[in-house]
């Protein structure tokens, strides 16, 4: 079965095309209800079980995807929450046309309202209009199914489009750019420049490595996309 086969299955079957289906729901339901450590059995955590499936595909380098798997877990605090944590007023100060305009201008967020409609949703808190729109035409091309997540921005907050729109984001601000993926500092300023949570972050790579079992001169076979 080719790439876009088996993920279009994927989603139709998790009701990502659509409604959500149970399977998406028992996931997050599971998932949400877990506070482990962050490098937990995969088998544990049905979210970062599909998670993980879809980082295969992308992402070769088993140091890359301890680093991609730690930056996912810092940013949805240990992949339980699908959404940023905040107020609605919180959002409109930090990312509405009418109150943060020069940041609302950069996410492309140009109607008042859509600070809080595409506030960070995902496994990287992926943030405003214009990362919605790109991300849905990436996921579209790449599954050959239409997928809007402008008009439909909580769907970004479901297991598979959570998935697949972080792998978006890291496979655009931060596989082309980091040199080193072993260099957890370097990586961070590719997701977030000013570094917030550093420490955590630093933890949660250690924590992916060692469970990825990644070793200095042993580099572990990796699914290729």
């Amino acid at each position: 079965m080719r790439a876009n086969e088996f993920i279009t299955e994927d989603m139709s079957r998790r009701g990502f095309l659509g409604a959500l289906g149970a399977g998406a729901m028992a996931a997050s339901g599971v998932a949400q209800a877990k506070s482990n450590p962050t490098a937990q059995p995969v088998a544990d955590n049905p979210k970062v079980e599909l998670l993980m499936k879809w980082a295969k595909r992308f992402i070769t380098d088993p140091r890359e995807l301890a680093a991609f798997m730690a930056q996912c877990a810092h940013e949805s605090d240990n992949f339980k929450a699908m959404e940023e944590y905040g107020s609605p007023e919180r959002f409109a100060k930090k990312y509405d046309i009418r109150y943060n305009p020069a940041k609302a201008k950069q996410l492309g967020n140009d109607q008042p309202g859509d600070g809080i409609k595409y506030r960070g949703r995902g496994y990287i808190q992926l943030t405003g209009k214009y990362n919605y729109q790109k991300a849905g035409e990436w996921i579209s091309k790449y599954i050959s199914h239409p997928v809007d997540f402008v008009k439909q921005p909580d769907l970004v907050a479901t297991p598979t489009a959570a998935a697949l729109s972080s792998l978006w984001y890291w496979m655009t601000f931060v596989h082309p750019k980091a040199k080193n993926f072993g260099d957890t500092k370097q990586v961070t300023k590719h997701i977030n420049p000013g570094l917030r949570g550093q420490k955590n972050r630093e933890q949660k790579a250690k924590d992916w490595q060692a469970a990825l079992n990644v070793k200095p001169g042993k580099p572990i076979k990796v699914a290729s996309r």
